[in-house]
């Protein structure tokens, strides 16, 4: 379900994160949703993408797009909201031409991002989970979290075509 919403007015946050005050960034690149459950996420993501084709994104920033998309929002509902039907995840996006930003929010009471274990250290290595932060990590430009951790927001810039090369 695609929402409505004046953006700035939702959040505290961090200025430097929020990409809509830049001028490459009209109200016609902004989007918001309010998912109550998990599968909800699949129209999300046809609308990300047709949002990045349409912007003529290359398909590896697209993909990185969707998998930071769909880590964030499972962690979200999983570890955030403990898959309580009745607590939602909203998300709030900015796709311009130049970079695809994300504000994922739950209604949990948030996590240490810190305390995360590294899935890279050998005693990890074997552990079915735990990977998803660290994947954001690789194929995202940044990933940050806020307050008490209930908050992350996803930004990937487009590449240029030479960098695909």
């Amino acid at each position: 379900m695609k929402l409505e919403l004046k953006l700035t007015d939702r959040f505290e946050y961090e200025s430097a994160d929020w990409p809509c005050n830049d001028k490459t960034v009209d109200a016609s690149d902004r989007r918001a949703w309010r998912l109550q459950h998990l599968d909800e996420l699949n129209s999300v993501q046809d609308e990300v993408l047709a949002r990045m084709e349409e912007l003529k994104y290359l398909p590896r920033d697209q993909y990185s797009v969707l998998l930071g998309l769909l880590e964030s929002v499972v962690n979200a509902f999983k570890h955030g909201n403990k898959m309580q039907p009745e607590k939602s995840v909203i998300i709030d996006a900015a796709i311009s031409a130049d970079h695809a930003w994300f504000r994922i929010q739950d209604e949990g009471d948030g996590f240490d991002v810190e305390a995360v274990p590294d899935p890279t250290l050998p005693e990890n290595v074997q552990k079915a989970h735990g990977r998803g932060i660290f994947m954001m990590r690789a194929f995202l430009d940044r990933v940050t979290y806020y307050g008490s951790g209930n908050i992350v927001t996803i930004c990937k810039y487009r590449s240029r075509d030479e960098e695909a090369a």
